[in-house]
């Protein structure tokens, strides 16, 4: 009897040991609280200057939301750089004055940036995107109508800019970063291309045939107030270095001066604009005597528009704010549309871009991927 009710117990003993093994009803998966989530991101960082506890954790949420498809987690980058520097910009170290020209009675640049005769307020594609820049942050920005006086952000001949020299403003909009500029100011955020330039010459020319014949011959150029800064003789001796000085005229006042000059064999080369094979009839009949010599080129580096500002001026934020407010935002498609013809033409593909310019397209902000810091 003894050994009957044993083995029973033996039996009632294995079969509680099979049924532990079975699985059990999952537990829920637990979430943490909002609280547990500050406490989490807050760990090992520097709160800020003027902000609590509370405070602090909740921007550190509000900007984790940008990261809206995960970017930073995937790129590795840690989010306390971000978090830090959006939160300097409550503590007023970010670029709060930013200069733009008044193109308003420049058929070709005026939707770039000009002054609403009615309402006297900056208006176009770059005080556009800058304000968005600003606002996705939360920065006031104040936008400074420098009217034609681009000697405030640069003289070309003195090679200085009064108003950024003074600290004036932060940084001027629309600039192409050339040697003698780059020389005195850095440049940050691309915030559009720059035109190309192509040479040209006379159909009925038969002694230009390659690089080496260029040499000896007279060559034309835009006149200074049509070149902008950029399309000047450094341009052309930078496509061709063995360009003499003595052999470049700066006669032309624009692109059509420019070509009728060289149909007038006033020049045997002339650096005009880039015009498609498609052009309407009245541009084919403009350029039926001249034709392309060898392939378009760019004045300045990267071929890009950008924001030019002191060496000593911090950037970063600006740079941050405008890539993730408006590039990534999409914002940057919508105005190239809002404002159309030239401004929609020199937009930025900025994934075609960023792979011509053989970069990473996700590098941490504070590495330059928006331009010299």
């Amino acid at each position: 009897m003894m050994k009957l009710v044993l083995a029973f117990a033996l039996m009632a003993i294995a079969h509680a040991c099979i049924r532990s093994e079975e699985p059990g009803p999952e537990k829920p998966k637990y979430e943490p609280t909002d609280e547990e989530i500050y406490m989490e991101i807050q760990k090992g960082m520097k709160r800020p200057m003027g902000f609590d506890e509370r405070s602090w954790g909740i921007m550190q949420k509000k900007i984790r939301a940008w990261d809206y498809d995960g970017w930073l987690e995937k790129s590795g980058m840690m989010e306390k750089d971000f978090f830090m520097q959006k939160a300097a910009i409550q503590g007023g170290n970010y670029p709060t004055q930013f200069a733009f020209m008044d193109f308003a009675d420049n058929p070709y640049w005026k939707n770039f940036s000009y002054v609403n005769p009615r309402t006297q307020m900056l208006e176009g594609f770059l005080p556009a995107i800058t304000q968005k820049a600003c606002d996705f942050c939360g920065a006031t920005c104040g936008m400074r109508n420098i009217g034609m006086r681009s000697d405030r952000c640069f003289d070309e001949m003195e090679l200085t800019g009064s108003g950024l020299d003074n600290k004036e403003f932060a940084a001027c909009a629309g600039y192409g970063s050339t040697p003698k500029r780059a020389n005195v100011y850095n440049f940050s955020a691309p915030l559009s291309m720059a035109p190309m330039k192509q040479l040209w010459i006379r159909k009925t020319t038969t002694d230009i045939t390659s690089e080496a014949d260029v040499n000896t011959k007279k060559k034309a150029i835009p006149a200074p107030e049509a070149q902008y800064g950029q399309y000047d003789a450094a341009c052309l001796q930078r496509v061709w270095p063995d360009v003499v000085p003595g052999e470049i005229v700066e006669t032309a006042a624009d692109d059509i001066e420019l070509i009728t000059q060289l149909v007038n064999k006033e020049a045997d080369i002339a650096m005009g604009p880039v015009i498609p094979m498609d052009a309407d009839a009245e541009t084919q009949e403009a350029i039926k005597d001249i034709q392309r010599f060898g392939e378009p080129f760019h004045c300045v580096k990267d071929g890009v528009f950008q924001m030019m500002h002191r060496k000593d001026e911090d950037m970063r934020l600006f740079n941050m704010c405008y890539w993730y407010g408006v590039v990534r935002t999409g914002e940057y498609k919508k105005m190239c549309e809002k404002y159309g013809g030239l401004v929609k033409e020199l937009c930025i593909d900025f994934e075609a871009w960023i792979r011509e310019m053989n970069m990473d397209p996700n590098p941490p902000m504070q590495d330059g991927m928006m331009g010299d810091m």
